[in-house]
């Protein structure tokens, strides 16, 4: 019997994309639904297991062609706002039509000024929903589709299960701030939530090289120092007990003795109204 040629041999299909399976490439049918895609692919989008397939491909990639009647290049970016140049190819072979081979041919670096993972989305919050994306952005680069079936915790985050430290399910007053570290890369990651209704929340994901951060403490030091009326010596001080130096550390880098370092500590901290050099974080917020 013949099989019609609207259904792929999906036996064909897999055995190509086993032989592919070192290559980031995904086969996406004649309605531009990726059906299958390498372990290489998953790991290069973030995604979990077998989480791309069922989504559109506009949605994993934009830019990305659904079709082709021939091999077409493009560029495209992920959602977490990578861009890569891909390569559609109509039928690995005359079984498998209709549909076409998404491969990735090259990694081309992250969109202009930004780190990689910088980007907004929503996400319904719902029940039975949380975590289903409504829309996402990579920061400076073009809107991806909705995805409905999409869940922000896989499609974006590579991840099983919600984000332990997700800051839309702790508590407390909106917006929502939550940073972590990006080890082992350095630098931080900041996560800010802020309610759009009674069921969506919109996520803002920032990324801050290590210098950046230091300087964010050096003026708020700045800030507060002015405020509470710090002399020049105590500003100094300050700015080295936020940074993490030890007392004897900062007497070494000031030229001053040990006892000095603490007159000056004692006098800021009660300028500030800290109680402690622990309790100054809760002053620099």
């Amino acid at each position: 019997m013949t099989r019609a040629r609207s259904e792929p041999d999906w036996g064909a299909v897999a055995l190509a994309m086993l032989e592919r399976g070192r290559e980031p490439a995904a086969w996406v049918d004649a309605a531009g639904t990726v059906r299958l895609a390498t372990a290489s692919l998953e790991r290069l989008l973030g995604a979990a297991p077998r989480a791309l397939e069922g989504r559109p491909v506009a949605a994993v990639l934009a830019g990305a062609p659904a079709s082709a009647e021939g091999r077409v290049e493009r560029e495209v970016t992920t959602a977490a706002g990578r861009r890569l140049r891909v390569a559609l190819e109509p039928g690995i072979e005359p079984a498998c039509e209709p549909g076409a081979l998404l491969r990735v041919l090259e990694v081309l670096g992250d969109l202009p000024g930004l780190g990689a993972g910088e980007l907004d989305y929503a996400i319904e919050t719902g029940p039975g929903a949380f975590g289903r994306l409504a829309w996402v952005r990579p920061l400076g680069g073009p809107a991806l589709e909705p995805v409905p079936a999409a869940r922000c915790h896989e499609a974006l985050h590579g991840r099983s299960e919600p984000c332990a430290d997700c800051p839309v399910r702790g508590g407390g007053a909106w917006p929502r701030v939550h940073a972590r570290t990006l080890a082992p890369a350095p630098g931080y990651e900041v996560v800010t939530a802020a309610a759009e209704g009674a069921e969506r929340v919109r996520l803002t994901v920032r990324r801050l090289a290590e210098a950046a951060v230091h300087g964010l403490v050096e003026a708020r030091a700045r800030a507060l120092a002015r405020g509470a009326g710090l002399s020049e010596r105590e500003e100094a001080v300050l700015n080295r007990l936020l940074q993490g130096e030890g007392l004897a550390d900062i007497g070494r880098a000031l030229g001053i003795t040990l006892r000095t370092v603490k007159f000056h500590q004692a006098n800021l901290l009660r300028k500030l109204g800290a109680e402690s050099r622990a309790d100054l974080a809760r002053v620099l917020m």
